[in-house]
């Protein structure tokens, strides 16, 4: 079973998100800003993260530019969350080496399907 982390300082966000993923048989562990996901990356093997991008201490490009750069985690696939109406947001963050990014509020098939993809590439 994929193991996700997800990174969102919103505990609304983290329950949602959760309750998507738990329903498609993945694991999920949560940090609330960058800074406490690469903590939680030190200590967990994950398949793949979910970011949000605004978010305080570290946001999901500071998070994102460090994952990269960091021996042993920057193959992990990453999927950014980013609110509606942030243009150029999308291209911006696949940029950094996003493998993805999606609206928030997000559609749970749109996360279901994405995640699927970016867990079991073709």
């Amino acid at each position: 079973m994929a193991t996700i982390l997800i990174i969102d300082d919103s505990r609304v966000n983290q329950h949602m998100l959760r309750l998507v993923l738990k329903r498609n048989g993945y694991d999920t562990l949560t940090a609330n800003n960058g800074q406490e996901g690469l903590a939680c990356l030190a200590e967990n093997a994950v398949n793949l993260i979910v970011c949000d991008i605004n978010m305080p201490v570290m946001d999901g490009f500071d998070f994102l530019r460090n994952l990269r750069k960091t021996d042993g985690i920057s193959h992990i696939p990453v999927l950014m969350l980013t609110a509606v109406g942030e243009d150029g947001t999308s291209n911006q963050v696949i940029d950094l080496g996003a493998n993805g990014c999606i609206t928030q509020p997000f559609d749970s098939q749109v996360l279901s399907n994405t995640v699927t993809a970016l867990i079991l590439p073709d």
